[in-house]
């Protein structure tokens, strides 16, 4: 059996539909199978049900919008350098 930290990384990915599906079928049959894998998906789900939760903005009043000259420099830089530009203060 992986240890819990892998096995919860396979679960996060799970949740998400990232894995391929041999490998998806197998988490699918260990969850069912083991009492401890079990425990363990439920409280990922819950996770990941609490972060789709969060992610969602029902503010009317928010607005958001971009230049997109700068989403498309943003994609093609470097993401070294995009740390570093986040980390400046904003002029």
């Amino acid at each position: 059996m992986k240890s819990s930290p892998e096995l919860r990384e396979k679960m996060w990915e799970l949740c998400y539909d990232l894995l391929p599906e041999g490998e998806r079928s197998a988490l699918i049959a260990q969850i069912k199978s083991d009492p401890h894998a079990a425990r363990l998906y439920a409280e990922v789900r819950l996770q990941a049900d609490l972060v789709g939760y969060a992610a969602t903005v029902d503010d009317p009043s928010l607005i958001l919008s971009a230049d997109p000259e700068k989403v498309k420099a943003a994609d093609l830089a470097p993401a070294a350098g995009r740390r570093k530009e986040a980390a400046r203060p904003a002029a």
